[in-house]
């Protein structure tokens, strides 16, 4: 009698997962640039600091939250980040896919631009303008382009409760 074999999810890290891998360590970044401008406001000759405080306050709990997703959603699918690194060259991170080790580099040039666009998602700004739409649908990045959902929006999305919501 011949076994049947159930589909095996396979080593090769897929597109989305990179996705979400390279959105991890960005997000990462910016949680470490909005703490950063947040001691040196609180620090600052500044006599109205609390509302600068309160909005970096409010994207550090929304991204918070995202990676909270992502890191759900990798878990998922087998993926694990280790070993974060910056250094002069650039950012990135060893991961083992479903057994298999690999890691994912970024420039600080893209790292930093990345940063940039995810700062002003979370500080609420519509960034519509710096996301490019001439690419073909399944490399639209159109979970970047999704309400923040601690920020007040006109079309009141609904809570996101998994990745899949998001990308």
């Amino acid at each position: 009698m011949k076994q049947k074999h159930s589909p095996v999810t396979p080593a090769v890290t897929a597109v989305e997962e990179l996705g979400s891998i390279k959105e991890i360590i960005v997000l990462n970044l910016v949680l470490a640039v909005f703490s950063r401008d947040s001691k040196i406001i609180e620090h600052s000759p500044l006599r109205t600091k609390q509302p600068y405080l309160d909005l970096i306050q409010r994207a550090i709990e929304g991204i918070v939250q995202d990676l909270t997703l992502l890191k759900n959603h990798l878990k998922q699918r087998g993926i694990k980040i280790t070993d974060e690194r910056r250094d002069k060259s650039g950012v990135g991170c060893v991961y083992w896919c479903r057994g298999y080790k690999a890691s994912f580099e970024m420039l600080w040039h893209l790292a930093k631009a990345e940063t940039e666009v995810r700062m002003r998602k979370y500080l609420g700004e519509d960034i519509h303008k710096y996301v490019r739409t001439d690419l073909p649908p399944h490399l639209r990045p159109g979970w970047l382009l999704e309400p923040v959902p601690h920020l007040p929006n006109t079309s009141a999305p609904q809570p996101r409760t998994s990745i899949e919501d998001t990308i």
